[in-house]
């Protein structure tokens, strides 16, 4: 079947970016007119990277004393007897600026590299967008009645009147925020950084965690913005209604929500009936036996973010937000319990301190969760653990499997018991509120599965498929994007291994990988290189008796030299020059390249779209 579907791809006529045919380019939700050649402009997608940045040896130079710190450390730390790293906490640390001792060798090794950076040539390089290109991003700038949003479930972008969005946004605020003035805020927020402070400084002195992640936690108080509020288009919903995104990224609290992050996820990991993804849930029912007279049914909640019970963190009723964190946390940490006093000090710290912006104007969120904090995921999946327990002490018969990821549940339950079942879901709390599949329903999905029931011999048992939205226009980055190469056949391999293992039958994989194959030549990928693709995701997965394994060297930890991406550079040149003298070094490694994009349209349209 991949010989058949190969040679396919060599005899197909692809579809190239320069014939200037916008198909299923983006979604148009206004009624004005939008020009052909702003609609394909902006069918290469949010991700698309204008490569407007012209590599210098000035750049490489600087890149280059910053490997020379790393290969310093290494070379430091090798000698050392080596510590046991704690698993807790390991993102709560700033980047040291400890300057290691310089290494004769290592100092060799970068002169002799830097000896020779002129051999490095650059290839001629063309820009990735063209006079009509840059027509409409004139376009886009000249008519700020139109918004061009991501959708959710990212099926693509849309082009929609700003007037919509506005209307949107002010609704949802309406909902579940309450506008404030600007002294009120900076009153708030100078409230909010002396409790952080006070919290930290006296669980350091406690040696209830280290003196890292206090300065980590507080690094961002000289800034005291607040986050900014957008939206994602539910397009796959009938009307089309907005998810609402609070952007905290630049926020002081964001640096306090990674620290709750680290401190719940281990407590998320251990629920029983989470599964993290598509994956794990396969292999969680893989061979399970559906008894007769049972079915597979999912429920969702409506909007659940913000609408889980804090009312700000004065909510103490048993199913409100922080209470539930409360019971998990010292249940958890029962072994350090100033340490999960702490985080649940931190935990209210964040659900008080949640403000955003919208037109300038300041809102306090007043219940639920943003869903822009880093540990707001987190925060949910531990909240409805309580739901799952909830099940289990009501409905532990007549059902097979209940599984969820955050607001999406699936369980195996007695047909003629999912009535009164999916009523025991509705009790749990009055704010949350669920929407059921039918009962007499034979195919459902779930995240990007699609599941049924299948007789195999005598046993009945529980079957998937891959399933993709309707909606989705399928927005592949084009090769002309100013991404490095081996971005590319990373997504495309990793599409490609997800097709092999959400399908179990070859027949809906082949069609999945033809029906890829088709969409990528839609986007201009030329078919010889897709066809390696292929060959190289069907070596892969040869049968076991016909793989040849080569012995592999003793896995050293490579070191990493940060460049920004530039399609005049020969990645290959750069990567050999750099290993070129690395036999000069006093230690066996490798020297890789960490690649550093440039901003994407996303980006560049970011203050267009929500700041004006």
């Amino acid at each position: 079947m991949t010989k058949f579907l190969i040679a396919r791809v060599f005899r197909s006529t692809l579809v190239q970016l320069e014939t200037r045919l916008v198909q299923k380019g983006i979604h148009i939700l206004t009624s004005r007119a939008v020009p052909p050649f702003v609609q394909f402009f902006l069918n290469k997608g949010g991700k698309f990277i204008v490569d407007s940045n012209e590599w210098s040896y000035p750049a490489i130079r600087k890149n280059l004393f910053d490997l020379q710190r790393s290969l310093n450390i290494k070379c430091f730390f090798d000698c050392k007897e080596p510590r046991p790293r704690a698993s807790l906490l390991q993102k709560c640390s700033l980047k040291s600026k400890w300057e290691p001792p310089e290494n004769q060798d290592v100092k060799r090794y970068i002169q002799a590299t830097l000896n020779e950076i002129h051999e490095v040539k650059r290839r001629s390089k063309l820009s990735n967008i063209g006079r009509l290109d840059r027509l409409a991003l004139r376009w886009i700038r000249d008519h700020p009645e139109l918004c061009i949003v991501d959708c959710d479930k990212n099926v693509g972008d849309a082009i929609v009147d700003r007037d919509f969005v506005h209307h949107e946004c002010n609704r949802l605020l309406t909902e579940g925020f309450q506008q404030i003035s600007d002294d009120t805020y900076r009153t708030a927020a100078q409230c909010a950084k002396h409790a952080i402070d006070s919290l930290f400084f006296e669980a350091t002195e406690k040696n209830v965690v280290p003196k890292p992640v206090y300065k980590f936690v507080v690094h961002r108080f000289r800034d005291s913005s607040p986050g900014e509020f957008r939206l994602r288009l539910k397009v796959h919903k009938t009307p089309v209604v907005g998810r609402p995104i609070g952007n905290l990224t630049q926020s002081f609290l964001q640096p306090l929500a990674v620290f709750v992050n680290e401190g719940l996820t281990p407590i998320m990991k251990a629920c029983q009936d989470v599964v993290e993804s598509s994956y794990h849930f396969m292999k969680a029912v893989r061979g399970t036996v559906i008894p007769e007279g049972f079915t597979v049914l999912t429920s969702d909640v409506r909007n659940l973010y913000p609408m889980i019970p804090n009312s700000g963190g004065d909510d103490m009723s048993p199913r409100a937000l922080l209470p539930v964190l409360s019971r998990r946390i010292r249940s958890w940490y029962r072994d350090r319990p100033s340490f999960g006093t702490l985080l649940i000090s931190s935990i209210e710290c964040l659900i008080r301190g949640q403000h955003i912006s919208f037109q300038k104007v300041v809102y306090k969120n007043k219940s639920g969760i943003i869903t822009g904090l880093a540990c707001a995921c987190t925060m949910a999946n531990i909240y409805m653990s309580e739901l799952d327990e909830f099940v289990r002490e009501n409905f532990s018969d007549n059902i097979v499997f209940f599984k969820r990821l955050i607001d999406d549940a699936i369980y195996c339950i007695d047909k003629a018991q999912a009535p009164r079942f999916q009523t025991l879901l509705g009790s749990f709390h009055e704010n949350i509120q669920w929407e059921h599949d039918d009962v007499e329903k034979e195919h459902v999905t779930f995240l990007d599965l699609e599941l049924s029931i299948e007789q195999t011999g005598d046993e009945r048992r529980l079957c998937w498929k891959m399933h993709r939205k309707p909606q989705s226009i399928y927005q592949y980055i084009p090769l002309s994007s100013g991404h490095p190469p081996s971005m590319f056949s990373s997504f495309v391999q990793g599409e490609l291994q997800r097709i092999h293992m959400t399908n179990l039958v070859e027949n809906d994989r082949a069609k999945h990988r033809n029906f890829f194959v088709k969409r990528l030549a839609e986007r201009g990928y030329p078919r010889n290189w897709i066809a390696s693709q292929l060959r190289k995701h069907h070596l892969k997965h040869k049968p076991a008796t016909t793989r040849v394994f080569s012995p592999s060297a003793p896995a050293n930890k490579p070191v990493f030299i940060r460049m920004i991406f530039d399609r005049s550079l020969n990645p290959k040149q750069v990567t050999g020059l750099l290993n070129k003298h690395r036999h000069k070094l006093p230690f066996n490694c490798s020297i890789r390249i960490a690649w550093c994009c440039q901003r994407s349209i996303f980006r560049r349209l970011y203050s267009l779209n929500w700041r004006r």
